[in-house]
């Protein structure tokens, strides 16, 4: 088919307006993926101070075509030119069609009123360091607190002393008149002497001299967990103490160790530096409480235990007259002083001027003795051992009171003011090779609650009252103790059942056995009694007693005396 020039003409015209129409829009057709664009990073949200302005996220901030805020018509649409009318009707392609270029992506088109995306502002270090220094400070402030509520609670157990020292497992806390005044760390589980103690103390509080001598002048608490051996550096060590409670530098132990081998312990007067005597209140001691074990071994314990201030004596009341029956005589007529008595009662007659006080007490009479702390207590619970051992001018020699298997093994107790040994509710203690002389009052007391102990390895010498005086047990062994010129007598049993003595050997003791009080069943047997004034003596409450084997020799009164009873 053959076509005109005109034809050819209008042919080349309609494709190159099919072209000029088809190349703009040829790219969303393109088979090659356009490259997306950058997308926008979402704000972070980072707390800043209000400065008066929103502070929040503007409403801009969403890409237009989500919320709406691009409806103005902000974004621009881009048209393709019109090819206006073709005239050429043999055209198929429709020259007159139009096409627009895709548009482009929502997240490439910015919204209106949005802000752009701030930088995390810096952290302020300064202020983070200061957050830090508060923190520590508050709790190292309750440490603080903390240590000073258990050191005041150790000062008050210990007795209100002026200077206490306290020994932790970690550290050393000292105390001034109940206020911590320093805490110092120290290793764990190392055993103490008095030289390392002294290096964590102030100066005065512990005086270590070149000649083996060492003054404490500060109560010492061992806390449980700790020890503390004597060693062999010093060989004398003085407590200091004065007549008040709180000058005392005794020492106490509480789930604690201390270890005293050659060594001589002696209190001082803090202000003379002289004997202070039995009398002072602040006359220091040692303490073994619960869980607490004392070994004592080749020592001398010397002037040790206080005087307790003794409690306020309240004069009695006077008794009010009763008032005179109806028709009774007035007081002072003749007939005052009548026989008459309340029922029931015993005294003055009725209508008899009220009852007046007491006489005073003559000028220069001793006064009653006061209550004492002993110088070494072995407390409730504790446990532990005295060899090889001098004990002398103390208040109470030693007492075991409520102590736990406490071996006494070759110790010499002399010139207490009081009792020489004190075995007060102790369980398993094992006496061997005991000497009590010259005591103030008995050689050896055997109090509280037990039964069936083994008294034995005793020998008594001169005591103000008995050898050996057992009250109110309960089936007690008493074997193999021997006592001579005790001025209150030998052996004393007082409302004790079932008592067994056996080889005993008392010589010129005022009386060789008492035996008084409610007793039942007391078996003497072999006991040997030579000189003194009475041998044995049975009182009125004492029943179904026996004796054998038994020798008296030469007393000056009576050989055996019996008062009553069924024996």
């Amino acid at each position: 088919m053959r076509f005109s020039p005109a034809a050819h003409t209008r042919r080349a015209l309609a494709a190159a307006v099919l072209m000029a129409v088809l190349i703009p829009t040829a790219g969303a057709f393109s088979t090659h993926p356009a490259t997306p664009a950058e997308p926008v990073a979402s704000p972070r949200v980072v707390p800043v101070a209000d400065d008066g302005g929103d502070g929040g996220t503007d409403s801009g901030d969403t890409p237009g075509g989500e919320n709406g805020d691009n409806s103005s018509g902000d974004t621009p649409s881009t048209e393709a030119p019109s090819s206006g009318n073709n005239s050429g009707g043999d055209n198929s392609g429709g020259g007159d069609s139009t096409s627009q270029p895709a548009a482009p992506s929502a997240s490439a088109r910015p919204s209106e009123g949005a802000q752009p995306s701030e930088a995390p502002p810096v952290p302020d270090r300064a202020a983070i360091a200061e957050q830090r220094r508060a923190a520590n400070a508050a709790r190292r402030a309750q440490h603080a607190s903390s240590a000073a509520r258990t050191a005041t609670a150790g000062w008050n157990r210990a007795g209100r002393p002026d200077r206490l020292i306290i020994v932790r497992s970690r550290n050393v806390d000292l105390v001034t008149h109940g206020q911590l005044t320093s805490r110092i760390a120290r290793s764990a589980g190392v055993a103490l002497s008095w030289r390392s103690l002294a290096r964590y103390l102030p100066p005065g509080w512990l005086t270590l001299n070149d000649d083996g001598t060492a003054l404490l002048s500060a109560a010492l608490v061992l806390t449980p967990g700790t020890v503390l051996d004597s060693g062999t550096e010093i060989r004398i060590l003085r407590l200091a103490g004065g007549q008040l409670p709180g000058a005392a530098a005794s020492i106490w132990l509480s789930h604690a160790q201390l270890r005293l081998h050659n060594i001589e312990i002696t209190s001082v007067d803090a202000a003379t530096q002289g004997p202070l005597p039995d009398t002072a209140q602040g006359r220091p001691f040692l303490i073994a409480g619960a869980g607490a074990t004392l070994t004592i071994a080749d020592a001398t314990l010397r002037n040790l235990g206080a005087a307790l201030a003794p409690a306020p004596v309240v004069p009695p009341t006077p008794v009010p007259a009763r008032p005179l029956p109806a028709g009774s005589p007035p007081a002072g007529s003749a007939h005052t002083g009548s026989k008459l008595v309340a029922p029931g009662r015993s005294g003055p007659p009725v209508g008899s001027p009220p009852t007046t006080p007491p006489a005073a007490p003559p000028v220069g009479a001793a006064p009653p003795p006061a209550a004492v702390r002993p110088g070494v207590i072995f407390a409730v619970g504790s446990a532990g051992s005295v060899t090889h051992t001098v004990v002398t001018g103390n208040t109470v020699g030693l007492q075991l009171d409520g102590s736990r298997g406490v071996t006494l093994d070759d110790v010499t107790l002399d010139h207490s003011s009081t009792d020489g040994l004190v075995l007060h509710g102790d369980q398993g203690t094992v006496l061997r090779g005991v000497q009590s002389t010259s005591n103030g009052r008995n050689g050896v007391l055997v109090s509280g609650v037990s039964s069936n102990r083994v008294i034995t390895g005793i020998t008594t010498v001169a005591n103000a009252a008995f050898g050996v005086a057992v009250v109110r047990q309960v089936r007690p062994q008493i074997t193999g103790i021997s006592g001579s010129s005790d001025q209150g007598g030998g052996l004393r049993l007082t409302g004790t059942a079932g008592a067994v003595v056996s080889n005993a050997t008392l010589s010129g003791e005022t009386v060789g056995v008492l035996v008084n009080g409610t007793n039942d069943k007391t078996q003497l047997n072999n006991v040997r009694i030579r000189g003194g004034h009475d041998g044995i003596v049975l009182t009125h409450a004492v029943t179904g007693a026996s004796i054998t084997a038994s020798n008296i020799e030469d007393p000056v009164g009576t050989g055996l005396k019996i008062s009553g009873g069924d024996t």
